[in-house]
């Protein structure tokens, strides 16, 4: 799991992890060049707890943290990696769940981010004890086949228990979230790892649909949740980094487009930006509609990379 400034949450999920009825099992967090003193208490909680550290100098973004935990599953030989997000509470049985259900369906597989609120979430937590308003944090129009309805069909989360029982305990998806994947380490050996050009947001989408093409089958395993603290990830941030995080998404939804799609697609999706930074405006929200634009801009350019720094919206 990747750590920024986030010490608190990190050591949560790792004590989660602890706790896992899969035992074969090595906890790895990278820290993405966090503060001195949030950097320290991950370095002392290693030590008594026995969980790895890599720390990398400057924070390259979601793929490129992740990068050096699968660089060390490759030198290790490991049969997969787990990619997880440090704001997650993982029940005892879900890696192992995971494992299983690879072993059976092959391709990708992916837990089940579930959002519930803070008081309901506890380490013993089962699937089918989820809050009856519990939100499957990956959207509706994941769960169809078509790339056009991925990129413009209404971002829609759905109701995790009426999945569950609709779906069975594993569907096949043609998107899943980057907060939790188990990848096999022979499909990366085969086809490379995600794009760290993307920075932030988009990597994961653009690694499992080129996969996909390949023939690389995406599965939801809907018996393997993740509980997800209510706004926890997104809580707290300034308007700042909000703006930023809008900048990201929209720059990397254009590069995902053009790598994918078609000269028609990349229009109707600059129209919907337009429209995005107009409705901005008329709120108020200068910020917002700046960065927009400029995300809008900055993707049908193929400006890639780190180009806004997250850094620099941090409390001094």
């Amino acid at each position: 799991m990747l750590n920024w400034n986030g010490a608190e949450k990190t050591l949560e999920c790792v004590a989660g992890l602890a706790q896992s009825t899969h035992r074969n099992l090595q906890i790895v967090v990278v820290d993405n060049a966090s503060r001195a003193a949030d950097l320290a208490r991950l370095r002392q909680a290693a030590a008594a707890r026995g969980f790895t550290l890599i720390e990398n100098g400057v924070n390259g973004g979601y793929a490129e943290g992740h990068r050096r935990s699968v660089e060390m599953a490759l030198a290790e030989d490991a049969d997969f990696v787990c990619l997880l997000n440090n704001d997650l509470h993982v029940p005892p049985e879900t890696v192992a769940k995971l494992v299983a259900a690879q072993r059976t369906q092959g391709g990708i597989v992916g837990g089940a981010p579930v959002d519930v609120p803070l008081a309901g979430v506890h380490p013993d937590l089962d699937a089918v004890e989820a809050p009856a308003d519990a939100l499957l944090q990956i959207h509706r129009k994941y769960l169809g086949r078509h790339f056009r309805q991925m990129i413009f069909a209404r971002e829609q989360f759905l109701p995790y228990l009426q999945l569950r029982r609709e779906r069975g305990p594993i569907t096949e998806v043609s998107g899943l979230s980057g907060s939790c994947l188990l990848l096999p380490m022979p499909l990366i050996r085969a086809h490379g790892f995600m794009d760290p050009g993307f920075f932030l947001y988009f990597e994961e989408m653009d690694y499992l649909f080129r996969l996909s093409r390949s023939g690389v089958r995406l599965w939801l395993c809907c018996d393997a949740p993740v509980w997800h603290e209510r706004e926890g990830s997104s809580s707290g941030q300034s308007s700042r980094i909000g703006a930023m995080i809008q900048y990201y998404r929209i720059r990397n939804q254009i590069h995902f487009i053009r790598r994918y799609g078609s000269g028609r697609e990349v229009a109707m999706a600059q129209v919907k930006n337009l429209l995005l930074a107009g409705a901005a405006l008329l709120r108020g929200r200068w910020r917002r509609a700046a960065y927009v634009l400029r995300g809008a801009w900055d993707g049908q350019r193929g400006i890639f990379g780190k180009t806004v720094s997250p850094e620099d919206a941090l409390d001094p």
